[in-house]
């Protein structure tokens, strides 16, 4: 038998005689490798297993933990050892943990709750925690092992089970639920009220029960067919009652399908047709909508667009019909079927919906064609921009048999009052239209097509302006510009203004003026405020750093900005992450912007206030409810611009409007600043002839500022 062992030689002082042990060590040998194998049984168990597990010490500090643990905290368990709570979890979080485990750490006992715990993500999640003591041969408490199940999906599923329980047994329609083999396994109230048979009845019979003489096997037969085919059906029916009375009724059939069990249960909804107001409104519906689409049909497009021109007319507003055709839809009806075809324009109308919204009108105006008509139509733009959604929609691909098929669409757009002011003019503008682009071989690649051209040359070049412009945010071509910010009674730099540039690699340096207006209208306006404010933020510190002295750097607020909820979580987000003080940024906000205010706007304000932000109110003006929010607010500056002191009938006049508004200021204990100084000596100033005379403005880049800051230093 082969052994193990361990030698051990000693040698004793001034002798030449030597000694040795020999350790059989063959048992400790096996008992180590027992030892280890169970280690990695256990550590594969732990990996394995769904629930998060994880060890701590007497300080809470993690120990180990298993793979669930660390995709919910987002760390692998190497850099999560030795930390605790604080390093991975909100502060309230980590707190409330932290109590826990000191809990079971100081009362040697199991701690079982439900808390709410939010992962790396910050996707919040149910968890069930389970906390137990760890004990040393002596039965002192060494830390704690913790098990913890996410019951979240679980919270959600029985809640989604409650919702459809209270929804069955509530509802007017006539509910049943039969298995594969046609036996009852579920009924509603209703069902019981309108078939006369009590719950315990039902569940003891099949569904073939309610069926009446008045439809022979072979209706029934063809029923099942079709439910087979495509997993439901719908028409009018007769049943028989308990009391043997037949009845007509609307019956709708869908199969549950359940995959791992394969076997399909059915629901079948029965609406009783004793009551003519529900045949009316099926019959109401299917004479206003296609039956394939169930979108209006082409008659209820035309009344409907009538009555919305009608109300455009009193309105004073625009209307736009949009007529989408799906190019080459032959082919698929040709090479796959109608029935395939029909899914097609289903699935269109599905995609359709997505891109309009509640108050708009969609509609099957042909085999293959659409119409939308957009009500109370403000730019054309925003008819451009629902036809840009339309071609995005049909960029992905179609489902045919298993086979992915492209396909495209010829979208034409008429407008009233501009294209007509009736219904059949209008739609055949709009086809017009279509047709332009499609036999026009230079529009081939156009998205859409106006009835007036030059709307279409415009509105494309707006649209890839914005794709440029949404480029633009992501390689930094945006760029912030300076202008000096004086104080008009100190004569001195106080702050430099932030101005907006846009650096386009082919049109060169763009002003706010030749974009703003694309960004407002694609939704641009609050990602660029939060870039010129983060570029501010990153320039301030840059300075401070190289101790140029700076004043503050002003950016301009606008209320799409300011009416953010997250509005000072991001301020301070930014704030943090360049490791800017507050104290180096000034908050420009116009006068307009404070008169029509809402409660989140104000709220950010004093907000903006607390933390230690100047704000400058700008385009000064004398409305109550501002002059109230100038003191609740904070404001320390009131900004003055060339137009406001340079609009008077000559120098006299312009002098006096500017030494009005040092009076209004001082009134209110206020310092009034402009970007340009007066031409006068400094000894003209306060009261010399021109005081009002203000020089051009000076708008430089950062380098240029840096420059010339360091040309201009203060003291």
């Amino acid at each position: 038998e082969q052994r193990d062992l361990l030698f051990r030689k000693e040698c004793t002082a001034n002798s030449n005689i030597k000694t040795g042990l020999v350790f059989d060590i063959t048992e400790l040998n096996k008992a180590k490798k027992s030892l280890e194998k169970e280690r990695v049984i256990l550590r594969t168990v732990a990996d394995i297993c769904p629930d998060m597990i994880f060890y701590k010490d007497l300080e809470s500090r993690v120990l180990g933990c298993n793979r669930s643990f660390e995709k919910f905290v987002g760390c692998l368990e190497n850099n999560l050892l030795g930390k605790n709570a604080h390093d991975f979890f909100p502060l309230e979080q980590a707190r409330v943990s932290i109590e826990q485990d000191q809990r079971v750490i100081k009362n040697n006992e199991v701690n079982v709750e439900e808390v709410f715990s939010t992962d790396y993500n910050d996707e919040r999640h149910v968890l069930n925690i389970k906390k137990t003591p760890l004990q040393d041969k002596q039965g002192n408490v060494q830390g704690l092992i913790a098990v913890g199940r996410n019951m979240t999906e679980q919270r959600r599923i029985k809640k989604r089970l409650e919702i459809t329980n209270v929804v069955f047994e509530n509802s007017t329609e006539a509910l049943i639920v039969t298995d594969a083999n046609g036996w009852i396994i579920s009924a509603n109230d209703h069902a019981c009220f309108l078939f006369g048979y009590s719950k315990n009845n039902l569940l003891a019979e099949q569904i073939n029960l309610l069926a009446s003489t008045a439809y022979d096997d072979g209706s029934y037969k063809n029923i099942e067919q079709i439910l087979e085919t495509d997993g439901s059906w719908q028409g009018d029916i007769t049943y028989r009652a308990k009391s043997g009375n037949v009845h007509y009724a609307w019956l709708e059939v869908y199969g549950v399908e359940h995959v791992q069990e394969n076997s399909v249960d059915r629901v079948y909804s029965y609406t009783d047709l004793k009551h003519f107001q529900v045949t009316d409104k099926k019959i109401s519906f299917l004479s206003k909508h296609d039956p394939l689409t169930g979108l209006r049909n082409r008659i209820s497009l035309f009344s409907r667009l009538e009555d919305i021109i009608t109300h455009a007319n009193y309105q004073h507003s625009a209307v736009a019909v949009m007529l989408v055709d799906i190019d080459d839809f032959k082919t698929i009806n040709d090479n796959y079927g109608h029935n395939a075809g029909d899914l097609v324009l289903k699935e269109v109308a599905k995609r359709l919906t997505s891109c309009v919204s509640g108050k708009d009108t969609l509609g099957r105006y042909g085999n293959d064609q659409f119409i939308i008509i957009i009500d109370e139509l403000v730019y054309e733009h925003d008819a451009a921009m629902v036809a840009h959604k339309i071609n995005d929609q049909f960029s992905r691909a179609f489902i045919i048999d298993n086979v992915h098929t492209n396909l495209s669409a010829s979208i034409g757009i008429s407008l009233s009052p501009d294209d007509g002011m009736e219904a059949g003019t209008l739609f055949l503008n709009a086809e017009s239209a279509m047709r332009r682009g499609k036999n026009n071989t230079s529009l081939k690649n156009a998205t859409f097509n106006f009835y007036t051209p030059s709307l279409t040359l415009g509105l494309n070049k707006e649209f890839a302006l914005e794709q440029e412009l949404k480029q633009a945010l992501l390689s930094s071509q945006l760029v912030l510009y300076y202008q000096p910010q004086y104080d008009i009674n100190k004569r001195q730099i106080i702050a430099l203004e932030g101005v907006l540039r846009w650096h386009h690699p082919k049109r060169g340096i763009l002003t706010p003026e030749r974009f703003l207006s694309v960004a407002e209208g694609s939704n641009l306006l609050v990602p660029i405020g939060w870039e010129m404010i983060r570029k501010a933020a990153l320039q301030g510190v840059a300075w401070e750093k190289t101790q140029i002295k700076f004043g503050r750097i002003a950016i301009n607020l606008c209320t799409i900005q300011l009416s953010q909820i997250s509005f000072i979580a991001e301020l301070q987000k930014i704030l943090k992450e360049t490791g800017c003080s507050t104290e180096q940024l000034e908050f420009l906000v116009d006068r307009t912007v404070l008169q029509h205010a809402s409660e989140d706007i104000l709220s950010n304000l004093q907000n903006v206030n607390k933390m230690g932000i100047t704000l400058t109110m700008t385009n000064l003006g004398i409305a109550t409810n501002v002059l109230d929010l100038i003191n609740s607010l904070g404001i320390e500056n009131l900004k003055i611009s060339d137009s406001q002191i340079n609009n008077g009938s000559g120098i006299l006049a312009n002098e006096a409007q500017l030494q009005s508004f040092h009076f209004f200021a001082r009134s209110l204990g206020l310092n009034v600043v402009s970007d340009g100084l007066d031409t006068a000596k400094p000894e003209e100033f306060p009261s010399g002839a021109g005081q009002a005379q203000l020089v051009q403005k000076k708008v430089m880049s950062g380098s240029e500022t840096t420059f010339y800051l360091r040309c201009n230093k203060r003291t």
